[in-house]
């Protein structure tokens, strides 16, 4: 299967990792069952390199990287 070029109405970034982050959100779904009362936190993970995934969040002590 070849990667659809960046036009294309079926062009996905993490192309190279879709069907395993696939399998763990199918998974997940499937086996784990929050409580009833549930938060999500987010962190930034420092990236200095090119990458179109990486964020910038000037007001953050970490400003680039990748927002998890």
């Amino acid at each position: 299967m070849l990667m659809p070029k960046r036009g294309d109405p079926n062009f996905d970034k993490p192309y190279k990792v879709r069907p395993f982050i696939d399998t763990l959100q199918k998974n997940v779904l499937k086996y784990y069952d929050p409580d009833e009362v549930m938060s999500a936190d987010e962190s930034m993970i420092s990236f200095k390199s090119r990458s179109s995934l990486k964020q910038y969040m000037p007001k953050k002590p970490i400003r680039r990287g990748y927002k998890v």
